[in-house]
């Protein structure tokens, strides 16, 4: 029973660092060692904001028109995570893009200001979603949104596990410090149930393969240009699977 009660709190830990759900901070555990080992949950947290942002979906399709509807679905997705990873992706599109020196690049992505890069690669993160959202149905919907938000959130344990974390004195550094191989498990088979239940397994298995390429190439772009990752860098990451599956789920006939 307390294995249980740990693991449930190690639940509410992962929803409240990836949500702004306000009644899930209470049952959860703030230290930083907890953290790390919440961080097994991140696909299951992906999985509830995936589905609240299909309901959201579903629910206004009824009403109004799909562009209508998939605008009002990533804005209920903004609010679910505060624009988490979001910040993220436009905070690395800065710093990649505005200096050739890896100091100054770090220190443009420390920098809270949104610059030129990051104004853009918001936008176009967003009409693309924007644009492949409102091609699926209801059902179609709920199907690749669960799977884009399970297996972007999985991507962060996967570039922890093989990249160093490059910011010192960051808040973010114990929970990637403490990551290790039981998360790493547990998050795989939870994406990979996630995954084979939603869809069929030659769909599933290219869905997760494509997952892996961005990881691989994104991971080798940060070593490249920065050493390592920061907290943002895995934010983007996130965008980046997030919006690959969804355009890809746009382009095959699933259920609708």
């Amino acid at each position: 029973m307390a294995k249980l009660k740990r693991e449930l709190e190690r639940l509410a830990t992962a929803a409240t660092f990836l949500t702004r759900l306000p009644w899930v901070a209470r049952f959860g555990r703030p230290e930083a060692a907890e953290l790390a080992r919440a961080s097994r949950y991140f696909p299951l947290i992906g999985v509830l904001i995936g589905a609240l942002v299909a309901l959201a979906y579903a629910i206004t399709l009824l009403v109004f028109t799909p562009a209508v509807a998939a605008v009002l679905a990533l804005t209920c997705g903004v609010l679910l995570t505060g624009a988490f990873h979001e910040d993220g992706l436009a905070d690395t599109a800065d710093g990649l893009g505005g200096s050739f020196e890896r100091a100054r690049k770090l220190e443009i992505m420390r920098d809270s200001r949104l610059g030129t890069y990051g104004t853009l690669a918001l936008l176009l993160l967003m009409l693309a979603k924007f644009s492949a959202l409102q091609t699926f149905g209801p059902w179609g919907a709920a199907l690749a949104l669960i799977v884009a938000h399970t297996l972007a959130r999985a991507s962060s344990l996967a570039l922890i596990a093989w990249l160093p974390y490059v910011r010192e004195g960051s808040s973010f550094k114990p929970l990637a410090d403490g990551v290790g191989r039981a998360e790493l498990l547990i998050a795989g088979l939870i994406s990979g149930a996630v995954v084979f239940l939603a869809l069929d397994p030659r769909t599933g298995l290219a869905l997760i393969a494509l997952s892996a390429v961005i990881v691989l190439l994104s991971g080798w772009f940060y070593r490249r240009q920065l050493g390592g990752i920061t907290g943002d860098c895995l934010g983007a990451s996130n965008q980046l699977i997030e919006l690959a599956i969804l355009l890809a789920l746009s382009s095959v006939q699933i259920p609708s």
